[in-house]
C-alpha cells in the first residue's frame, strides 16, 4: 500500500514536470520573439534615420546656429543693468550720462531733487509730441508735423492743463531728465543728437531745470523700448515712485505721477 502511494506521487510528480517543461518552453520561445521582434525594429529604426554625411553635417550646423541664436537672445544687451527695466519702489540704477553739451553726469548726481525722467526714440512722435513738436514743429524732418501725437504733450504743458498738478515749472526742486536712447535710423543717440534736440526744441536752457541726455553705454534693446514715451518720477532718494512710462504705462500721468509730485517736493 506504501509502494502504491509513492508510486502514485512520482507520476503526479512527473505529470507536473512536464507541464513546467511545456510552460518553460513557451515563455522561452516568447521572449526571443519579442527580443528578436526589438531587434529588427531597431534595425529599421537606425536604417530609417541614417542620413548622408553632408545633410548630418548640414543638421549640425543649424543645431549650433540655433543655440547661438538662443544664448544671444538670453544675453541681450550687456550695457543695461542687472535689473531693467528698475523695480517699482526700488533704488534706480545709477546710469551714467552726457548731457547736451558733452558733460558727464550720473543720475546719482541728482539725488535731493525729484526727477521727472524721460526716454526718447527721436524718430517717435510720441517723443517728438512730449519735446514740444505740436508748437515748434517736427524734428529735422524725421517725422512729419501730421505723424505728430497731438494727445502727447511736454510735461510742462501736462502740468499746466492739470487740475491735480499743485505745483508750475520750471521748479528747482524738480530736475527734467530727457534721455534720448534713438538717434537718426535707429543709431544710438549721440551728444550731436542731444544737442540737436535741445537746440530744436529749445530745451536745457540756464534756469529751465531741464536736461537733454544720452547714456554712455548703448542702451537700445527691446527692453529699454518698453520705456519710450511718457514718464517716470524719481523721489528724492532716487526711488522709482511712479512708472506712467511706455506704451503700456502702470500708472495714470495726470492721476497718479501729478499728485504726488508735491508731496515729494515739500
Amino acid at each position: 500500500m506504501l509502494i502504491f502511494r509513492h508510486l502514485v506521487i512520482l507520476k503526479a510528480f512527473m505529470m507536473n514536470s512536464d507541464v513546467i517543461q511545456k510552460i518553460l518552453s513557451y515563455t522561452t520561445k516568447f521572449l526571443f520573439l519579442v527580443l528578436g521582434g526589438l531587434l529588427v525594429m531597431s534595425v529599421i529604426s537606425i536604417e530609417a534615420n541614417k542620413k548622408p554625411a553632408e545633410e548630418r553635417a548640414e543638421i549640425l550646423e543649424e543645431q549650433t546656429r540655433l543655440r547661438q541664436i538662443f544664448a544671444e537672445s538670453k544675453k541681450g544687451n550687456e550695457n543695461l543693468p542687472e535689473v531693467w527695466p528698475a523695480n517699482m519702489n526700488d533704488p534706480y540704477p545709477d546710469i551714467k550720462f552726457l548731457d547736451q553739451n558733452g558733460k558727464e553726469l550720473a543720475l546719482y548726481d541728482l539725488r535731493g531733487r525729484v526727477v521727472i525722467l524721460e526716454y526718447i526714440d527721436i524718430s517717435s512722435p510720441i517723443s517728438q509730441a512730449q519735446s514740444g513738436a505740436a508748437i515748434i514743429g517736427a524734428y529735422h524732418g524725421s517725422t512729419t508735423s501730421q505723424d505728430i501725437d497731438k494727445y502727447a504733450l511736454p510735461f510742462s504743458g501736462v502740468v499746466k492743463k492739470s487740475i491735480n498738478a499743485g505745483f508750475s515749472l520750471p521748479n528747482n526742486n524738480i530736475i527734467e531728465l530727457k534721455v534720448l536712447v534713438y538717434g537718426a535710423s535707429g543709431a544710438q543717440a549721440t551728444v550731436n543728437d542731444a544737442q540737436n534736440w535741445a537746440n530744436h526744441f529749445a530745451l536745457g536752457a540756464a534756469g529751465s531745470n531741464v536736461i537733454v541726455a544720452v547714456t554712455k553705454k548703448d542702451f537700445r534693446s527691446k527692453r529699454s523700448d518698453s520705456l519710450i514715451g511718457g514718464y517716470q518720477l524719481l523721489d528724492r532718494n532716487l526711488l522709482l515712485r511712479v512708472d506712467s512710462a511706455g506704451p503700456k504705462p502702470k500708472h495714470n500721468l495726470s492721476m497718479t505721477l501729478l499728485p504726488l509730485v508735491p508731496k515729494l517736493i515739500r
